[in-house]
């Protein structure tokens, strides 16, 4: 079964698909990360495939979390989006977006969360509990 997820925006000048969908074993995968990394946050990449106005989630590839207090807040690895986008070239997918768990509390988007959020890529965020909230950042 796969999840899907609304959203509406714009990158590069194109119009970005309005849902994200990703597979129960993936989401599955992120919640055992999220329990596994507890008590810090997680974070990764998400790629995959943009086909008829969806974001179809393939790949969920870890990166380091940077933060100064990983317990509190996630920083991707900046090199990791630059090897996810070298990897992905010429196999027919592409960076959508990002994923970071919260090891407590829900999965519902901080206020840092929605702050630090890149304009046009797709956010994810995953609980402990297997909740997820996703969105595509507006510009």
């Amino acid at each position: 079964m796969d999840r899907e997820t609304k959203g509406q925006g714009r990158r590069e000048g194109l119009v970005r698909p309005v849902r994200l969908v990703i597979g129960d074993k993936l989401l599955a995968e992120l919640v055992g990360i999220a329990v596994e990394a507890r008590p810090e946050e997680a974070c990764g990449i998400l790629v995959g495939r943009l086909e008829d106005g969806v974001a179809r989630v393939d790949e969920t590839p870890r990166s380091a979390n940077r933060a100064a207090d990983p317990r509190v807040a996630f920083e991707l690895d900046p090199g990791a989006w630059v090897a996810a986008e070298d990897a992905v070239r010429g196999r027919g997918l592409t960076v959508l977006g990002f994923w970071h768990t919260h090891p407590r509390g829900s999965a519902e988007p901080s206020d840092m969360d929605l702050a630090h959020a890149l304009p046009g890529m797709w956010n994810l965020v995953v609980d402990a509990r297997g909740g997820h909230h996703a969105w595509l950042q507006p510009h």
